[in-house]
């Protein structure tokens, strides 16, 4: 059909340490005549001891790693940032993906190993917090993207590519027939999800879900979030009265082929047709390709 579907700032954890920076040097210019000589041999001698030499030992030195945020703008005007290693955070802050282009990527020193990075665009209604987004629930799934990658960084210079993925899937609801009063229904996505752990791309277990806003023409789309295939997704139909039944909307999925984990999460569209009592399901790919039904 080839709809197209939509799009953290951290704060390092209290008392989290930085990446190493090189202490800044400050130097004094003098003017006494002829010693131009010995002062530029001075300051010589200051830029080498500013930086590792060629002639010392290097395994103390930082590594400079480098971060390809292209792609990054392409999702969100912020991307949120955090650096990994020993499990533990390096850094993590909110950076202008306008500010780092092509030509001038996000460099940062870090200690020599590996490293884990993440970069993140969406979240910011989530309570983003280091390493891991969480889900509010009655309030909408944010349009997350992220990547995330371990990078060798044992010698002077690492680059690492950050490629954003779509986090969260369009969903459709659409009523087929419904009787008259419809209006007095309630539609409620329930879902087994918390949150999102943005250093392993995988969901977190809790108890998201969304009441649906059901217009006039029986069409609701929304999204949910990413989740793994042993949890809960209900749709839940509230009758008049009081009254309510679910639809277990993981199992139709399963049968349909559905993949949570796919890099980028396909959409989904759920048919209600109440005067034959089905519920159907299809997927729809987010880049092009086949179309899979399945009817219960």
């Amino acid at each position: 059909m080839g709809r197209e579907g939509a799009e953290t700032g951290y704060s390092a954890p209290p008392g989290g340490p930085n990446p190493p920076r090189p202490a800044t040097k400050t130097a004094t210019h003098m003017t006494m005549k002829g010693h131009k000589p010995i002062l530029a041999a001075l300051a010589a001698g200051l830029l080498l001891s500013y930086s590792c030499s060629l002639k010392e030992d290097r395994g103390g030195c930082p590594c400079r790693l480098t971060v390809r945020m292209e792609d990054a703008a392409r999702h969100g005007r912020t991307a949120a940032v955090s650096l990994w290693a020993d499990g533990g955070v390096l850094l993590a802050e909110s950076v202008a993906t306008a500010d780092y282009r092509e030509d001038s990527p996000y460099e940062r020193d870090v200690p020599k190993g590996y490293v884990r990075t993440s970069v993140s665009t969406g979240a910011g209604a989530s309570g983003a917090s280091a390493g891991r987004v969480t889900f509010r629930s009655g309030v909408d799934c944010d349009t997350i993207w992220a990547h995330t990658a371990l990078v060798d960084c044992r010698r002077e210079t690492a680059l690492d590519t950050a490629r954003l993925h779509r986090q969260f899937a369009g969903v459709h609801v659409v009523l087929d027939r419904a009787p008259g009063g419809d209006g007095e229904r309630t539609y409620t996505l329930e879902t087994g999800c918390g949150g999102l752990d943005l250093l392993t791309l995988e969901a977190l277990p809790g108890g998201w879900e969304l009441i649906l806003e059901m217009p006039s023409d029986g069409h609701a789309v929304t999204r949910i979030p990413r989740l793994s295939d042993g949890m809960a997704f209900f749709l839940r139909i509230g009758e008049t009265g009081g009254d309510s039944f679910r639809v277990d909307l993981q199992a139709i999925l399963r049968e349909a082929g559905y993949s949570w984990r796919k890099k980028d999460l396909d959409d989904i569209w759920i048919g209600l047709d109440y005067v034959r009592g089905t519920a159907e399901v299809t997927i729809e790919p987010w880049r092009g390709g086949d179309t899979y039904d399945e009817t219960i």
